[in-house]
C-alpha cells in the first residue's frame, strides 16, 4: 500500500471514530424534551454531577464537589450549603414542561432570556446561567433562566418560568421556579460554621488585648445550670438579658459572607476588601482585638476575636481560633494559666487535642463577616454587662 493511500485512509478512520464517540456523548447527554407534561431534562442523575457554573450578569460562581464534600470555589473553596444544592438539584430534575415555542431575539429580550455574558444587553434583559457539569468538565446539562410567569394580573404568584436549554433554539415554560438560584456568592455559603450546643459551653471568659489580662468570667458547673460571674468576684449586678446574649452569640452563629484570612498583621476594612476570586483576603483591622473564650465542658475552647473597629452601619468581621485545655483549667487575672499544664492530656481524652486541631484547621483559614448586630453579641465589656443604678436627680 503506498504511503498516501495509508494516509488517507487513516485520516477517514480518525473522522469515524470522532463522529463515533460524538454519537455516544450525545446519546449519554439528558435530552430535553418537547411534549408537554414531561421532564425538562430526562435521564440527569444528581450523582454525575460535580460542578454546578451559575453566571448572572454581575457574579460567576462556581460549586464544586471536593473530598470532603461542596465548596463554593469562586469563594476560596468555603464549604458550600448542600442543602442549596440539593435544592438546586432536585429542582432540575422534577420540572416539567408546560409549553415550548421557538425563540426569537425579540421574545429572548422580552422574557430576560439574553446571556449574561452579553455586555450590550440592558443587564434586566440577561437570564441567569445554570451550567451542570461531571467530573470530568463534561456539560450534562446547561439552562438559562429568564422571567417567571405570573398568573392573574399584577402582584399574584408566579406558577412557572421561562428558561431555555443548552443546544435548544427552543423556549420553554416549566412549572418549577428558579428565581432563588438566581443570587449571589453569598446565599450558596453555608452559613453556620460554628455547630455546638449552647449547653456544652461550660465557661465564658474575656481577655484585653496586648496582655491587659482577664477583663471577665462566666463559670457553671454542669449544663442547664445558671452561669455566675466568678472574676471579679465583686459582687455586681450582672444584666441577665445581656448574659444570655453573650452565652448563646456562638452557638447561635451565623455568616453573611467570608473572606480569605492573610498571614499579614492589618488589612482592610470589609467594605474595603475584594471579595471576589481574585481579591485580597483579610485579617482583622490594625487595631488589635481582645479575645472571648468559650470553653466547653469537654475542654474544647472557640476563641473569638471581635472587630475593635466596626462600625455603626456594618458590616463587621471577625475571626475564630480552636484550642483545647486541660477541663478544670483556671486562670488568674492576668490571664495566665495555673494549676495543671495546657500540653497535659488525660489518658482518657488524646483525642481531644486532635479533635481540636481539626476544628481549628476548618475555622482559622477565614474571616466571617457578620452584621453589627450579630458582631455586638460578642460583649468584651464588663461594664456593657452590668446593670447601672439610676439615681434620681434632686
Amino acid at each position: 500500500m503506498k504511503a498516501k493511500t495509508f494516509g488517507i485512509l487513516s485520516a477517514i478512520l480518525v473522522v469515524v471514530l470522532a463522529a463515533g464517540a460524538l454519537i455516544v456523548y450525545q446519546k449519554a447527554r439528558p435530552k430535553a424534551s418537547l411534549k408537554m407534561g414531561t421532564p425538562m431534562i430526562a435521564g440527569i442523575s444528581a450523582g454525575d454531577i460535580a460542578a454546578i457554573h451559575i453566571r448572572n450578569p454581575a457574579e460567576s460562581i462556581e460549586l464544586v464537589k471536593g473530598s470532603t464534600g461542596w465548596v463554593v470555589q469562586t469563594r476560596y473553596r468555603y464549604p458550600a450549603d448542600f442543602s442549596r444544592i440539593r435544592e438546586l438539584v432536585d429542582t432540575v430534575k422534577e420540572a416539567k414542561i408546560g409549553r415550548s415555542f421557538e425563540s426569537t431575539g425579540e421574545i429572548q429580550n422580552r422574557l430576560a432570556l439574553l446571556s449574561p455574558m452579553n455586555p450590550t444587553a440592558a443587564e434586566a434583559r440577561r437570564g441567569t446561567l445554570i451550567d451542570l457539569k461531571n467530573e470530568k468538565g463534561n456539560l450534562i446539562a446547561g439552562i438559562l433562566i429568564g422571567e417567571t410567569r405570573k398568573r392573574g394580573g399584577k402582584g399574584e404568584v408566579s406558577d412557572g418560568q421561562y428558561v431555555m436549554l443548552d443546544g435548544s433554539q427552543n423556549i420553554f415554560l416549566v412549572d418549577k421556579i428558579f428565581t432563588s438560584f438566581q443570587t449571589g456568592h453569598s446565599s450558596w455559603l453555608a452559613k453556620n460554621p460554628v455547630q455546638i450546643n449552647g449547653e456544652d459551653i461550660a465557661k465564658i471568659s474575656c481577655e484585653g488585648p496586648d496582655g491587659e489580662g482577664l477583663k471577665y468570667v462566666f463559670e457553671r458547673d454542669g449544663k442547664g445550670e445558671e452561669y455566675m460571674l466568678t472574676f471579679p468576684s465583686s459582687g455586681v449586678n450582672v444584666d441577665t438579658a445581656l448574659r444570655n446574649r453573650l452565652s448563646g452569640a456562638l452557638s447561635s452563629f451565623q455568616i453573611e459572607d467570608v473572606q480569605l484570612r492573610t498571614s499579614g498583621k492589618k488589612s482592610a476594612r470589609p467594605s474595603e476588601v475584594d471579595t471576589a476570586s481574585k481579591g485580597p483576603g483579610a485579617q482583622l483591622p490594625g487595631k488589635k482585638p481582645g479575645r472571648i473564650n468559650f470553653t466547653l465542658f469537654d475542654g474544647l475552647v472557640y476563641h473569638v476575636y471581635p472587630d475593635p473597629d466596626c462600625s455603626e452601619t456594618g458590616p463587621c468581621i471577625l475571626r475564630i481560633d480552636v484550642g483545647w485545655e486541660k477541663p478544670g483549667l483556671k486562670k488568674d487575672e492576668k490571664g495566665k494559666e495555673v494549676g495543671a499544664n495546657k500540653t497535659e492530656i488525660p489518658e482518657n481524652q488524646p483525642d481531644m487535642v486532635v479533635r481540636a486541631a481539626q476544628e481549628n484547621e476548618r475555622l482559622s483559614p477565614w474571616v466571617f463577616v457578620v452584621p453589627k448586630w450579630r458582631h455586638d453579641a460578642f460583649i468584651t465589656d464588663l461594664q456593657e454587662l452590668i446593670v447601672q443604678d439610676k439615681k434620681e436627680k434632686t
